[in-house]
């Protein structure tokens, strides 16, 4: 199946490690699930954090981090927009 907004996951982790192009990746995510259920995971040295933004997605996480880290950010993207 393929993925369009109508269809679109409930939450998105995005690890852009190792990711060819990651503008594109982060271009086509944007197009398709809203950027207040999107988590980007990165690491300085792959993209900025300020790029990921650029494409709307604030839910930024930078390497290195935690597992606390990870959990704190997933349950505000599952609690919503205020969350």
């Amino acid at each position: 199946m393929l993925l369009s907004r109508l269809n679109a996951p409930g939450l998105v982790v995005l690890d852009l490690q190792g990711s060819p192009d990651p503008d594109r990746l982060l271009s086509e995510l944007a197009a398709l699930v809203p950027s207040d259920r999107v988590m980007v995971l990165t690491a300085p040295s792959a993209v900025s954090a300020a790029a990921i933004e650029r494409h709307g997605f604030t839910r930024v996480v930078s390497r290195p981090f935690t597992i606390g880290q990870i959990a704190t950010v997933v349950q505000g993207l599952l609690r919503g927009p205020s969350g």
